[in-house]
């Protein structure tokens, strides 16, 4: 894994440090997030960033924007972000995993932002069930 980081233009000494450290400590590909998670800052989402966007690994980055954003659409109905990245692995086909963060984190902060969403530039408007707005400009 160490050789193919390089390649791919993880070679800096820090970076090749830290794909060693893991290295040593996983023994298949499962143990990796656990891994990740065991560093001091560390939550699922950037585990779970880290093994979409580096690792090509099949995972869904669930921010909270991410979170408001799919719940809002009532695409997904659920309480946190946890719960967010279960239903959305059980509803979003495996192609977008990595992708729907990079889709919805600028979404969500420059139109379906948290307290007045942009409804009037919306692109999805007329599609999104716009769950939990009271108020839009």
């Amino acid at each position: 894994a160490l050789f193919e980081l390089a390649e791919e233009g993880f070679s800096s000494p820090f970076e090749i440090l830290v794909a060693c450290i893991i290295s040593i400590r996983t023994l298949d590909e499962v143990m990796l997030p656990n891994v990740l998670l065991s560093f001091e800052g560390v939550g699922l989402k950037c585990a779970n960033l880290v093994l979409g966007i580096a690792c090509q690994q099949p995972c869904i980055g669930v921010d909270i924007h991410v979170h408001r954003v799919t719940n809002r659409w009532g695409y997904v109905r659920a309480s946190t972000p946890e719960r967010t990245l279960a239903a959305l692995e059980g509803r979003l086909p495996r192609p977008y995993w990595v992708e729907i963060n990079r889709l919805l984190v600028p979404f969500g902060k420059h139109i379906c932002t948290g307290q007045l969403p942009r409804c009037s530039i919306c692109p999805v408007y007329k599609m999104c069930e716009k769950a939990g707005v009271t108020a839009h400009r």
